[in-house]
């Protein structure tokens, strides 16, 4: 009977830990979503910039300022691609390798997926740096008096500075610590000790004679 209900137990657990698995998949996939939509746009911005740029030099003869424009518009569409291959293959095999029915292979895919999550962030990461050194670029071109090239360039400058604080600030918040884990595991310790009814089970505690 001991043993009956130890391996019921194990079965319950070893279920909740396959649908906490899935849990962690479909927000995975989610945030895979999310960095694939935003990396499209970036690629769409940077493939505008393609079109700004045949015009500008239809009205100037500086061919070789150009140079720098071009290794950003080509790095910053290149770092979007990678970011929307990278997250479009993990939302799509992701799954599949989570439903060959073991909970290694769940544990395979949540592992993969999170990677995949983090290598396609930093590629968006980067596209979008590079698409301000793209808008500053096709400014300084675009713009023949100095204080005009100087004022949206500064712009730029600020609010790429702005969008990093902000970012810095939000990965911080959204982040939490080992000591935060340690007193929210203890937490649920004593909560789960206290519905059990204490150390002993909800039995009381033996009292001493005098």
């Amino acid at each position: 009977m001991l043993q009956a209900d130890r391996d019921a137990v194990h079965a319950q657990l070893g279920e909740r830990a396959v649908m906490l698995r899935h849990q962690e998949l479909r927000l995975y996939a989610n945030g895979l979503k999310a960095v694939a939509m935003q990396a499209a746009l970036v690629s769409g911005f940077t493939l505008l910039g393609f079109f700004f740029m045949s015009f500008i030099r239809k009205t100037t003869a500086q061919n070789d300022d150009f140079f720098v424009l071009y290794v950003a518009m080509l790095g910053t569409f290149g770092l979007g691609v990678l970011a929307q291959l990278v997250a479009t293959l993990a939302t799509i095999y992701g799954p599949g390798l989570a439903l060959q029915g073991n909970g290694a292979a769940a544990e395979r895919a949540v592992r993969l997926m999170r990677r995949a999550l983090y290598t396609s962030l930093a590629f968006l990461l980067w596209a979008l740096l590079g698409l301000f050194v793209v808008l500053a670029s096709l400014s300084w071109l675009s713009l023949i008096v100095v204080w005009q090239r100087v004022l949206v360039v500064g712009t730029l400058v600020v609010s790429a500075a702005l969008t990093g604080s902000a970012l810095r600030t939000i990965l911080r918040d959204f982040r939490a610590t080992g000591a935060e884990f340690a007193a929210a595991s203890a937490k649920t310790n004593d909560l789960t000790q206290a519905g059990a009814g204490g150390p002993n089970g909800g039995a009381p505690a033996p009292q001493k004679s005098d």
